[in-house]
């Protein structure tokens, strides 16, 4: 990550420019991991038909300041489970006419209503919940978006 940072140091052409960024290892056991953050949000982690955000330890996005390290924080995994990381465009997303936003407790309601429908594929969930979050937004969404489910099924658990 500090390769990284001073990369963007180097190449960028307005002071102001930064990256945010999530970096999530997990072990080949699948039952541990670790999470390092770079001011980005914290992802989530679906289990057992719940979801909940990660715990995290925050530090500066990447280009910003002379940090150059970026502690990680271990992650415990149990059972069958998906990691789901995203930008702030699926979130920043508008609930109506207001100037009200989903938000991460917005998305993570989506996704538990998303998960007591019937059986889908991850693909499939995520699809729904990405019709959902525009639907509220009334249309396509202002910012970017990227969602990323990692994800791992033990024997005997959907």
């Amino acid at each position: 990550m500090s390769t990284l940072s001073e990369l963007l140091e180097h190449e960028r052409q307005d002071d102001t420019m930064f990256a945010t960024l999530c970096m999530t290892s997990v072990h080949p056991g699948r039952t541990s991991g670790w999470l390092r953050m770079a001011g980005h949000l914290p992802p989530l982690l679906i289990s057992r038909g719940a979801v909940a955000e990660l715990p995290t330890r925050p530090a500066a996005p990447l280009g910003l300041s002379e940090v150059r390290d970026w502690p990680g924080i271990p992650i415990r995994l149990n059972g069958s489970w998906s990691i789901l990381l995203y930008t702030d465009g699926l979130i920043e997303g508008r609930i109506g006419k207001g100037s009200e936003r989903l938000g991460s407790e917005g998305l993570m309601d989506l996704i538990t209503d998303a998960l007591g429908g019937p059986d889908k594929s991850r693909e499939e969930l995520l699809d729904q919940v990405i019709d959902r979050v525009r639907e509220l937004n009334g249309g396509d969404l202002d910012d970017d978006l990227a969602v990323l489910a990692l994800g791992f099924s033990s024997r005997g658990e959907p």
